[in-house]
Protein backbone atom coordinates (compact mmCIF):
# COMPACT_ATOMS: atom_id res chain seq x y z
CA UNK A 1 0.00 0.00 0.00
CA UNK A 2 1.47 3.36 -0.98
CA UNK A 3 1.28 6.32 1.33
CA UNK A 4 -1.30 8.91 0.21
CA UNK A 5 -0.87 11.86 2.53
CA UNK A 6 -3.28 14.80 2.34
CA UNK A 7 -1.70 17.83 0.60
CA UNK A 8 -0.30 20.21 3.16
CA UNK A 9 -0.69 23.57 1.48
CA UNK A 10 -4.53 23.82 1.32
CA UNK A 11 -4.81 22.83 4.99
CA UNK A 12 -2.37 25.58 5.92
CA UNK A 13 -4.51 27.99 3.89
CA UNK A 14 -7.48 27.04 6.10
CA UNK A 15 -5.41 27.97 9.18
CA UNK A 16 -4.42 31.26 7.56
CA UNK A 17 -8.08 31.98 6.83
CA UNK A 18 -8.93 31.48 10.52
CA UNK A 19 -6.22 33.92 11.68
CA UNK A 20 -7.34 36.55 9.18
CA UNK A 21 -10.91 36.22 10.51
CA UNK A 22 -9.77 36.59 14.09
CA UNK A 23 -7.44 39.53 13.50
CA UNK A 24 -10.25 41.49 11.86
CA UNK A 25 -12.69 40.44 14.63
CA UNK A 26 -10.63 42.31 17.23
CA UNK A 27 -11.56 45.61 15.57
CA UNK A 28 -15.26 44.80 14.96
CA UNK A 29 -18.42 44.48 16.96
CA UNK A 30 -19.05 40.75 16.57
CA UNK A 31 -22.26 40.14 14.64
CA UNK A 32 -24.38 37.03 15.02
CA UNK A 33 -23.68 36.20 11.36
CA UNK A 34 -19.92 36.16 11.96
CA UNK A 35 -20.35 34.03 15.10
CA UNK A 36 -22.52 31.59 13.16
CA UNK A 37 -19.75 31.52 10.58
CA UNK A 38 -17.35 30.23 13.22
CA UNK A 39 -19.88 27.55 14.16
CA UNK A 40 -20.00 26.43 10.52
CA UNK A 41 -16.19 26.43 10.34
CA UNK A 42 -16.05 24.32 13.52
CA UNK A 43 -18.56 21.84 12.07
CA UNK A 44 -16.52 21.61 8.88
CA UNK A 45 -13.29 21.01 10.82
CA UNK A 46 -14.93 18.26 12.88
CA UNK A 47 -16.04 16.56 9.65
CA UNK A 48 -12.47 16.75 8.33
CA UNK A 49 -11.18 15.22 11.58
CA UNK A 50 -13.65 12.35 11.23
CA UNK A 51 -12.39 11.77 7.66
CA UNK A 52 -8.84 11.49 8.98
CA UNK A 53 -9.93 9.11 11.74
CA UNK A 54 -11.75 6.92 9.22
CA UNK A 55 -8.70 6.77 6.98
CA UNK A 56 -6.41 6.06 9.93
CA UNK A 57 -8.71 3.28 11.13
CA UNK A 58 -8.41 1.67 7.72
CA UNK A 59 -4.60 1.82 7.89
CA UNK A 60 -4.57 0.23 11.38
CA UNK A 61 -6.77 -2.59 10.02
CA UNK A 62 -4.31 -3.10 7.19
CA UNK A 63 -1.49 -3.37 9.73
CA UNK A 64 -3.46 -6.19 11.36
CA UNK A 65 -3.91 -7.88 7.97
CA UNK A 66 -0.19 -7.70 7.29
CA UNK A 67 0.63 -9.12 10.74
CA UNK A 68 -1.68 -12.07 10.06
CA UNK A 69 0.15 -12.72 6.77
CA UNK A 70 3.73 -12.14 7.88
CA UNK A 71 4.10 -11.26 11.59
CA UNK A 72 7.89 -11.36 11.41
CA UNK A 73 8.00 -8.31 9.14
CA UNK A 74 4.83 -6.44 10.02
CA UNK A 75 4.53 -6.74 13.81
CA UNK A 76 7.35 -4.35 14.72
CA UNK A 77 5.79 -1.62 12.55
CA UNK A 78 2.32 -2.33 13.87
CA UNK A 79 3.55 -1.90 17.46
CA UNK A 80 4.98 1.51 16.60
CA UNK A 81 1.77 2.50 14.85
CA UNK A 82 -0.36 1.46 17.84
CA UNK A 83 1.82 3.60 20.12
CA UNK A 84 1.11 6.53 17.77
CA UNK A 85 -2.62 5.77 18.01
CA UNK A 86 -2.55 5.87 21.82
CA UNK A 87 -0.73 9.22 21.78
CA UNK A 88 -3.09 10.69 19.17
CA UNK A 89 -6.23 9.50 20.99
CA UNK A 90 -4.91 10.99 24.25
CA UNK A 91 -4.03 14.29 22.57
CA UNK A 92 -7.47 14.61 20.96
CA UNK A 93 -9.17 13.93 24.32
CA UNK A 94 -7.03 16.55 26.07
CA UNK A 95 -8.14 19.15 23.52
CA UNK A 96 -11.77 17.99 23.67
CA UNK A 97 -11.75 18.37 27.48
CA UNK A 98 -10.51 21.95 27.08
CA UNK A 99 -13.34 22.69 24.62
CA UNK A 100 -15.81 21.35 27.21
CA UNK A 101 -14.30 23.56 29.94
CA UNK A 102 -14.67 26.63 27.70
CA UNK A 103 -18.29 25.73 26.91
CA UNK A 104 -19.04 25.28 30.63
CA UNK A 105 -17.39 28.60 31.42
CA UNK A 106 -19.65 30.26 28.82
CA UNK A 107 -22.94 28.33 29.32
CA UNK A 108 -22.59 26.66 32.73
CA UNK A 109 -22.88 22.99 33.75
CA UNK A 110 -24.34 20.69 31.11
CA UNK A 111 -22.85 22.80 28.30
CA UNK A 112 -22.12 21.21 24.92
CA UNK A 113 -18.99 22.48 23.07
CA UNK A 114 -20.72 21.63 19.78
CA UNK A 115 -23.80 23.70 20.66
CA UNK A 116 -22.60 26.74 22.60
CA UNK A 117 -25.30 29.30 23.36
CA UNK A 118 -23.13 32.31 24.33
CA UNK A 119 -21.01 32.31 21.19
CA UNK A 120 -19.82 35.91 21.75
CA UNK A 121 -18.51 35.29 25.30
CA UNK A 122 -15.11 37.01 25.36
CA UNK A 123 -14.10 35.72 28.81
CA UNK A 124 -14.58 31.97 28.56
CA UNK A 125 -11.48 31.27 26.44
CA UNK A 126 -8.91 33.49 28.22
CA UNK A 127 -10.22 32.61 31.71
CA UNK A 128 -10.07 28.89 30.92
CA UNK A 129 -6.71 28.87 29.14
CA UNK A 130 -4.69 31.90 30.29
CA UNK A 131 -5.24 31.86 34.07
CA UNK A 132 -1.74 32.55 35.53
CA UNK A 133 -2.44 30.16 38.41
CA UNK A 134 -3.65 27.35 36.15
CA UNK A 135 -2.10 28.11 32.72
CA UNK A 136 -3.85 25.41 30.69
CA UNK A 137 -2.68 26.93 27.39
CA UNK A 138 0.98 26.52 28.34
CA UNK A 139 0.31 22.95 29.49
CA UNK A 140 -1.42 22.27 26.15
CA UNK A 141 1.50 23.72 24.23
CA UNK A 142 3.96 21.47 26.10
CA UNK A 143 1.78 18.43 25.38
CA UNK A 144 1.74 19.32 21.68
CA UNK A 145 5.53 19.67 21.70
CA UNK A 146 5.85 16.27 23.44
CA UNK A 147 3.44 14.71 20.91
CA UNK A 148 5.37 16.20 18.00
CA UNK A 149 8.70 15.00 19.44
CA UNK A 150 7.29 11.49 19.89
CA UNK A 151 5.99 11.33 16.30
CA UNK A 152 9.31 12.43 14.85
CA UNK A 153 11.16 9.90 17.02
CA UNK A 154 8.82 7.16 15.70
CA UNK A 155 9.98 7.96 12.17
CA UNK A 156 13.57 7.13 13.09
CA UNK A 157 16.79 8.51 11.66
CA UNK A 158 15.76 11.21 9.17
CA UNK A 159 19.34 12.12 8.24
CA UNK A 160 19.58 9.13 5.86
CA UNK A 161 15.90 8.80 4.96
CA UNK A 162 14.62 11.51 2.63
CA UNK A 163 11.01 10.37 2.80
CA UNK A 164 11.11 10.26 6.61
CA UNK A 165 12.73 13.71 6.67
CA UNK A 166 9.90 15.08 4.51
CA UNK A 167 7.28 13.65 6.88
CA UNK A 168 9.17 15.09 9.89
CA UNK A 169 9.29 18.55 8.28
CA UNK A 170 5.57 18.39 7.55
CA UNK A 171 4.85 17.54 11.20
CA UNK A 172 7.07 20.40 12.38
CA UNK A 173 4.99 22.81 10.30
CA UNK A 174 1.53 21.48 11.18
CA UNK A 175 2.25 21.28 14.94
CA UNK A 176 4.21 24.52 15.14
CA UNK A 177 3.96 26.19 18.57
CA UNK A 178 6.65 28.84 18.24
CA UNK A 179 6.35 31.83 20.59
CA UNK A 180 5.21 34.13 17.80
CA UNK A 181 2.72 33.47 15.02
CA UNK A 182 3.30 35.23 11.70
CA UNK A 183 3.65 39.00 11.98
CA UNK A 184 1.38 39.43 14.99
CA UNK A 185 4.22 39.18 17.51
CA UNK A 186 1.88 37.48 19.97
CA UNK A 187 2.48 34.34 21.98
CA UNK A 188 1.00 31.16 20.50
CA UNK A 189 -1.43 30.86 23.43
CA UNK A 190 -2.52 34.52 23.14
CA UNK A 191 -3.25 34.11 19.43
CA UNK A 192 -5.56 31.16 20.12
CA UNK A 193 -7.22 32.30 23.34
CA UNK A 194 -6.57 36.00 24.08
CA UNK A 195 -9.54 38.34 23.66
CA UNK A 196 -11.35 35.81 21.51
CA UNK A 197 -15.06 34.98 21.45
CA UNK A 198 -15.53 31.43 22.67
CA UNK A 199 -16.87 30.40 19.23
CA UNK A 200 -13.53 31.33 17.64
CA UNK A 201 -11.33 29.59 20.25
CA UNK A 202 -13.39 26.39 20.07
CA UNK A 203 -13.01 26.40 16.26
CA UNK A 204 -9.23 26.85 16.65
CA UNK A 205 -9.09 23.91 19.06
CA UNK A 206 -11.01 21.82 16.52
CA UNK A 207 -8.42 22.83 13.93
CA UNK A 208 -5.71 21.69 16.37
CA UNK A 209 -7.46 18.31 16.70
CA UNK A 210 -7.41 18.16 12.90
CA UNK A 211 -3.65 18.78 12.95
CA UNK A 212 -3.18 16.02 15.55
CA UNK A 213 -5.05 13.48 13.41
CA UNK A 214 -3.34 14.60 10.21
CA UNK A 215 0.09 14.19 11.83
CA UNK A 216 -0.98 10.72 13.05
CA UNK A 217 -2.04 9.86 9.50
CA UNK A 218 1.28 10.93 8.00
CA UNK A 219 3.34 8.92 10.50
CA UNK A 220 1.34 5.66 10.37
CA UNK A 221 1.25 5.84 6.55
CA UNK A 222 5.03 6.17 6.61
CA UNK A 223 5.37 3.25 9.06
CA UNK A 224 3.10 1.12 6.91
CA UNK A 225 5.27 1.77 3.85
CA UNK A 226 8.21 0.29 5.76
CA UNK A 227 6.61 -3.17 5.74
CA UNK A 228 7.42 -3.52 2.04
CA UNK A 229 3.84 -4.23 1.00
CA UNK A 230 4.92 -5.60 -2.37
CA UNK A 231 5.59 -8.96 -0.64
CA UNK A 232 2.01 -9.32 0.60
CA UNK A 233 -1.42 -10.21 -0.79
CA UNK A 234 -4.21 -7.96 0.48
CA UNK A 235 -7.47 -9.48 1.64
CA UNK A 236 -9.57 -6.63 0.33
CA UNK A 237 -9.71 -3.19 -1.20
CA UNK A 238 -11.44 -0.03 -0.04
CA UNK A 239 -11.98 3.28 -1.81
CA UNK A 240 -11.32 6.66 -0.20
CA UNK A 241 -11.86 10.30 -1.16
CA UNK A 242 -9.59 12.81 0.65
CA UNK A 243 -10.65 16.47 0.36
CA UNK A 244 -8.14 19.29 0.62
CA UNK A 245 -10.80 21.12 2.63
CA UNK A 246 -14.50 20.75 3.41
CA UNK A 247 -15.02 24.52 3.60
CA UNK A 248 -15.04 26.42 0.30
CA UNK A 249 -15.89 29.98 -0.70
CA UNK A 250 -18.42 30.37 -3.51
CA UNK A 251 -16.53 30.86 -6.74
CA UNK A 252 -13.55 28.98 -5.29
CA UNK A 253 -12.51 25.45 -6.17
CA UNK A 254 -13.33 22.29 -4.23
CA UNK A 255 -10.78 19.51 -4.75
CA UNK A 256 -10.43 15.99 -3.39
CA UNK A 257 -7.95 13.20 -3.99
CA UNK A 258 -9.47 9.82 -4.93
CA UNK A 259 -7.38 6.85 -3.82
CA UNK A 260 -7.64 3.07 -3.73
CA UNK A 261 -5.83 1.69 -0.71
CA UNK A 262 -4.19 -1.23 -2.57
CA UNK A 263 -3.77 -1.33 -6.32
CA UNK A 264 -1.91 -3.08 -9.09
CA UNK A 265 0.50 -0.47 -10.41
CA UNK A 266 0.40 -2.03 -13.88
CA UNK A 267 -3.32 -1.24 -14.21
CA UNK A 268 -5.27 2.01 -14.00
CA UNK A 269 -8.62 1.78 -12.18
CA UNK A 270 -11.82 3.35 -13.52
CA UNK A 271 -12.94 6.12 -11.18
CA UNK A 272 -16.35 7.80 -11.39
CA UNK A 273 -17.36 10.82 -9.24
CA UNK A 274 -20.83 12.40 -9.50
CA UNK A 275 -21.30 10.64 -12.83
CA UNK A 276 -18.01 11.92 -14.25
CA UNK A 277 -14.98 9.75 -15.10
CA UNK A 278 -11.70 10.84 -13.48
CA UNK A 279 -8.35 10.33 -15.21
CA UNK A 280 -4.93 10.19 -13.57
CA UNK A 281 -2.63 13.21 -13.70
CA UNK A 282 1.00 13.04 -14.84
CA UNK A 283 1.99 11.78 -11.39
CA UNK A 284 -0.54 8.97 -11.46
CA UNK A 285 -2.80 10.61 -8.87
CA UNK A 286 -6.55 10.99 -9.28
CA UNK A 287 -8.21 14.31 -8.39
CA UNK A 288 -11.84 15.38 -8.53
CA UNK A 289 -12.24 19.14 -9.03
CA UNK A 290 -15.35 21.25 -9.49
CA UNK A 291 -16.21 24.95 -9.22
CA UNK A 292 -18.28 25.71 -6.13
CA UNK A 293 -21.18 27.76 -7.50
CA UNK A 294 -23.94 26.81 -5.05
CA UNK A 295 -24.07 27.97 -1.43
CA UNK A 296 -24.59 25.42 1.35
CA UNK A 297 -23.80 21.77 1.97
CA UNK A 298 -22.70 19.81 -1.11
CA UNK A 299 -22.05 16.10 -1.59
CA UNK A 300 -19.96 13.92 -3.88
CA UNK A 301 -20.45 10.21 -4.52
CA UNK A 302 -18.52 7.78 -6.62
CA UNK A 303 -16.86 4.44 -7.13
CA UNK A 304 -13.63 2.78 -8.20
CA UNK A 305 -13.53 -0.23 -10.50
CA UNK A 306 -10.30 -2.29 -10.43
CA UNK A 307 -9.33 -5.78 -11.59
CA UNK A 308 -8.77 -8.36 -8.86
CA UNK A 309 -6.08 -11.05 -8.93
CA UNK A 310 -8.11 -13.10 -11.40
CA UNK A 311 -8.67 -10.18 -13.75
CA UNK A 312 -12.31 -9.78 -12.73
CA UNK A 313 -13.55 -6.18 -12.41
CA UNK A 314 -14.57 -5.32 -8.84
CA UNK A 315 -16.55 -2.21 -7.97
CA UNK A 316 -15.86 -0.34 -4.70
CA UNK A 317 -18.19 2.46 -3.67
CA UNK A 318 -16.71 5.17 -1.47
CA UNK A 319 -18.62 6.79 1.34
CA UNK A 320 -20.45 10.02 0.33
CA UNK A 321 -18.40 13.10 1.22
CA UNK A 322 -20.07 16.34 2.26
CA UNK A 323 -18.46 19.77 2.10
CA UNK A 324 -19.60 23.29 2.85
CA UNK A 325 -19.66 26.16 0.34
CA UNK A 326 -19.77 29.63 1.90
CA UNK A 327 -20.49 33.07 0.47
CA UNK A 328 -17.24 35.06 0.05
CA UNK A 329 -17.02 37.78 2.64
CA UNK A 330 -14.52 40.40 3.66
CA UNK A 331 -13.78 42.08 6.94
CA UNK A 332 -13.29 45.84 6.88
CA UNK A 333 -12.75 47.80 10.06
CA UNK A 334 -11.42 51.18 11.12
CA UNK A 335 -8.72 50.09 13.53
CA UNK A 336 -9.16 53.05 15.87
CA UNK A 337 -12.81 54.15 15.60
CA UNK A 338 -16.12 53.17 14.04
CA UNK A 339 -16.16 56.23 11.80
CA UNK A 340 -13.69 58.10 9.67
CA UNK A 341 -12.76 61.76 9.98
CA UNK A 342 -12.36 63.98 6.96
CA UNK A 343 -8.93 65.24 6.06
CA UNK A 344 -6.88 62.99 8.35
CA UNK A 345 -5.26 59.54 8.21
CA UNK A 346 -7.70 56.83 9.35
CA UNK A 347 -5.99 53.44 9.84
CA UNK A 348 -8.07 50.62 8.30
CA UNK A 349 -7.45 46.86 8.04
CA UNK A 350 -8.97 44.95 5.11
CA UNK A 351 -8.85 41.20 4.59
CA UNK A 352 -10.65 38.47 2.70
CA UNK A 353 -10.64 35.10 4.48
CA UNK A 354 -8.52 32.57 2.65
CA UNK A 355 -7.07 35.15 0.22
CA UNK A 356 -3.58 36.64 0.44
CA UNK A 357 -3.52 40.38 1.16
CA UNK A 358 -1.55 40.86 -2.08
CA UNK A 359 -4.59 39.56 -4.01
CA UNK A 360 -7.06 41.97 -2.35
CA UNK A 361 -7.77 45.20 -4.26
CA UNK A 362 -9.86 47.75 -2.30
CA UNK A 363 -10.96 51.20 -3.49
CA UNK A 364 -12.66 54.10 -1.71
CA UNK A 365 -15.36 56.41 -3.06
CA UNK A 366 -14.36 59.50 -1.05
CA UNK A 367 -10.70 60.52 -0.80
CA UNK A 368 -7.71 58.20 -0.99
CA UNK A 369 -6.83 54.70 0.24
CA UNK A 370 -3.11 53.99 0.65
CA UNK A 371 -1.77 50.46 1.17
CA UNK A 372 0.77 49.94 3.97
CA UNK A 373 1.18 46.18 3.50
CA UNK A 374 -0.16 43.14 5.31
CA UNK A 375 -3.80 44.16 4.85
CA UNK A 376 -3.28 47.57 6.51
CA UNK A 377 -4.35 50.79 4.80
CA UNK A 378 -4.69 54.52 5.43
CA UNK A 379 -8.05 55.96 4.41
CA UNK A 380 -8.16 59.73 4.00
CA UNK A 381 -11.68 60.95 3.12
CA UNK A 382 -11.71 64.36 1.49
CA UNK A 383 -15.23 65.45 2.41
CA UNK A 384 -17.89 64.95 5.08
CA UNK A 385 -20.70 62.46 4.46
CA UNK A 386 -19.96 58.83 3.71
CA UNK A 387 -17.12 56.80 2.22
CA UNK A 388 -17.69 53.40 0.63
CA UNK A 389 -14.88 50.86 0.45
CA UNK A 390 -15.37 48.41 -2.42
CA UNK A 391 -13.30 45.24 -2.53
CA UNK A 392 -12.22 42.92 -5.31
CA UNK A 393 -10.04 39.85 -4.79
CA UNK A 394 -8.21 37.53 -7.14
CA UNK A 395 -9.38 33.97 -6.38
CA UNK A 396 -7.97 31.11 -8.43
CA UNK A 397 -6.86 33.51 -11.15
CA UNK A 398 -10.24 35.26 -11.42
CA UNK A 399 -11.09 38.72 -10.07
CA UNK A 400 -14.39 38.83 -8.25
CA UNK A 401 -16.28 41.39 -6.21
CA UNK A 402 -16.40 40.74 -2.45
CA UNK A 403 -19.53 41.94 -0.65
CA UNK A 404 -21.67 44.91 -1.68
CA UNK A 405 -19.44 47.69 -0.42
CA UNK A 406 -18.63 48.74 3.14
CA UNK A 407 -19.99 52.16 4.12
CA UNK A 408 -18.37 54.41 6.73
CA UNK A 409 -19.69 57.67 8.11
CA UNK A 410 -17.28 60.52 7.48
CA UNK A 411 -17.49 63.18 10.17
CA UNK A 412 -15.77 66.52 10.68
CA UNK A 413 -12.94 66.41 13.17
CA UNK A 414 -14.16 67.19 16.71
CA UNK A 415 -13.66 70.75 18.02
CA UNK A 416 -10.54 71.14 20.16
CA UNK A 417 -10.12 73.01 23.46
CA UNK A 418 -8.30 76.37 23.63
CA UNK A 419 -5.26 76.87 25.88
CA UNK A 420 -2.93 79.73 26.74
CA UNK A 421 0.62 78.60 25.97
CA UNK A 422 2.95 79.73 28.78
CA UNK A 423 6.49 78.78 29.69
CA UNK A 424 7.36 77.74 33.24
CA UNK A 425 10.73 77.44 34.89
CA UNK A 426 11.42 73.76 35.63
CA UNK A 427 14.53 72.15 37.12
CA UNK A 428 15.62 69.26 34.92
CA UNK A 429 17.46 66.07 35.94
CA UNK A 430 20.86 67.78 35.69
CA UNK A 431 19.82 70.58 38.07
CA UNK A 432 19.50 73.22 35.36
CA UNK A 433 16.52 75.55 35.22
CA UNK A 434 14.81 75.37 31.85
CA UNK A 435 11.59 76.80 30.49
CA UNK A 436 9.05 74.22 29.38
CA UNK A 437 5.73 74.94 27.66
CA UNK A 438 2.52 74.47 29.62
CA UNK A 439 -1.04 74.76 28.42
CA UNK A 440 -3.43 76.63 30.73
CA UNK A 441 -7.19 76.49 30.24
CA UNK A 442 -7.75 79.87 31.97
CA UNK A 443 -8.15 80.57 35.65
CA UNK A 444 -5.53 82.44 37.68
CA UNK A 445 -2.47 83.36 35.64
CA UNK A 446 0.29 85.74 36.62
CA UNK A 447 0.79 88.89 34.56
CA UNK A 448 4.38 87.83 33.93
CA UNK A 449 3.27 84.50 32.43
CA UNK A 450 0.73 86.31 30.29
CA UNK A 451 3.33 88.72 28.95
CA UNK A 452 5.79 85.91 28.20
CA UNK A 453 3.23 83.61 26.62
CA UNK A 454 2.96 83.32 22.87
CA UNK A 455 -0.82 83.34 22.68
CA UNK A 456 -3.37 80.58 22.16
CA UNK A 457 -3.16 77.01 20.92
CA UNK A 458 -5.94 74.48 20.27
CA UNK A 459 -5.69 70.80 21.07
CA UNK A 460 -8.05 67.79 20.91
CA UNK A 461 -8.09 66.01 24.26
CA UNK A 462 -8.25 62.20 24.77
CA UNK A 463 -8.08 61.41 21.07
CA UNK A 464 -6.61 58.35 19.34
CA UNK A 465 -5.70 60.57 16.38
CA UNK A 466 -2.90 63.11 16.08
CA UNK A 467 -4.86 66.09 14.72
CA UNK A 468 -3.25 69.50 14.38
CA UNK A 469 -5.41 72.61 14.79
CA UNK A 470 -4.46 76.20 14.08
CA UNK A 471 -6.01 79.12 15.97
CA UNK A 472 -6.99 81.69 13.31
CA UNK A 473 -8.31 84.46 15.56
CA UNK A 474 -9.70 85.43 18.96
CA UNK A 475 -10.86 88.44 21.01
CA UNK A 476 -9.77 89.78 24.41
CA UNK A 477 -12.70 91.30 26.31
CA UNK A 478 -12.12 93.50 29.36
CA UNK A 479 -14.52 95.52 31.52
CA UNK A 480 -13.79 98.52 33.78
CA UNK A 481 -15.48 99.16 37.13
CA UNK A 482 -18.30 101.01 35.39
CA UNK A 483 -19.03 98.04 33.17
CA UNK A 484 -17.58 99.64 30.06
CA UNK A 485 -16.35 96.95 27.66
CA UNK A 486 -13.29 96.95 25.45
CA UNK A 487 -12.97 94.28 22.75
CA UNK A 488 -9.57 93.80 21.08
CA UNK A 489 -9.20 91.31 18.21
CA UNK A 490 -6.26 89.23 17.02
CA UNK A 491 -6.16 87.70 13.52
CA UNK A 492 -4.04 84.70 14.49
CA UNK A 493 -3.22 82.63 17.55
CA UNK A 494 -0.65 85.19 18.74
CA UNK A 495 -1.40 88.13 21.06
CA UNK A 496 -1.68 91.41 19.21
CA UNK A 497 0.26 94.40 20.51
CA UNK A 498 -2.98 96.09 21.60
CA UNK A 499 -4.02 93.00 23.53
CA UNK A 500 -0.64 92.84 25.30
CA UNK A 501 -0.85 96.53 26.16
CA UNK A 502 -4.32 96.14 27.60
CA UNK A 503 -3.43 93.05 29.67
CA UNK A 504 -0.31 94.83 30.98
CA UNK A 505 -2.53 97.61 32.36
CA UNK A 506 -4.82 95.27 34.30
CA UNK A 507 -4.66 95.25 38.11
CA UNK A 508 -4.27 92.17 40.26
CA UNK A 509 -7.47 90.10 40.49
CA UNK A 510 -8.79 91.74 37.37
CA UNK A 511 -10.90 89.45 35.22
CA UNK A 512 -10.94 89.39 31.44
CA UNK A 513 -12.28 86.98 28.84
CA UNK A 514 -10.88 85.40 25.73
CA UNK A 515 -13.79 84.86 23.34
CA UNK A 516 -14.67 84.39 19.66
CA UNK A 517 -11.86 81.84 19.42
CA UNK A 518 -11.71 80.17 16.03
CA UNK A 519 -9.56 77.24 14.91
CA UNK A 520 -9.18 75.25 11.71
CA UNK A 521 -8.27 71.56 11.48
CA UNK A 522 -7.34 69.24 8.59
CA UNK A 523 -10.97 69.15 7.43
CA UNK A 524 -10.64 72.91 6.66
CA UNK A 525 -13.77 73.72 8.69
CA UNK A 526 -13.73 76.65 11.12
CA UNK A 527 -14.45 75.56 14.70
CA UNK A 528 -15.85 77.96 17.32
CA UNK A 529 -14.14 77.26 20.66
CA UNK A 530 -15.48 78.00 24.16
CA UNK A 531 -14.83 81.25 26.05
CA UNK A 532 -11.94 81.33 28.53
CA UNK A 533 -12.01 83.33 31.79
CA UNK A 534 -8.66 84.62 33.06
CA UNK A 535 -7.94 86.14 36.49
CA UNK A 536 -4.75 88.19 36.81
CA UNK A 537 -2.83 87.15 39.92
Amino acid sequence: MGSKNCPETPRQKMIGMMYLFLTAMLALNVSSAVLEGFVRVDQSLRKSKDNFKSRNSFIYNEFANQVSINPGKAEVWQNKALQVKVKADTMEKVIQDLKLLMAQRADGEGADPEKINKLDDLNAAPETMLDPINPRAKVLKNKIIDYKTFLISAIGDTTVNKKGAKVARSIEVSLNTNSTKGSTGKLWEDVLFGEMPVAASVALLSNLQNDVRNAESEVISYLYDQIDAADYKFTGLKAFVIPTSTYVLRGGEFSAQIILAAVDNTQEPTITVNGRNISADNKGDFWFKTTANSIGEQEIRGSIIALDGTGTPQKYEFMPLKYEVAEPNATVSATKMNVMYAGIDNPVSISVPGVSSTKVKPTISNGTLTALGGGNYIAKPSSIGTATINIEAEILGKTQKIGNGYIFKVKPTPPPMPFILVYKDVVDASGKTVKLPQKLAGGKISKRDLMESKGLVAELLDSDFDIEYKVTGFQVRTYDTNGNAQFIDASSGTWSEKQLTRMRSLDKDAIFYIAAIKAVGPDHLVKDLPVMEVIVK
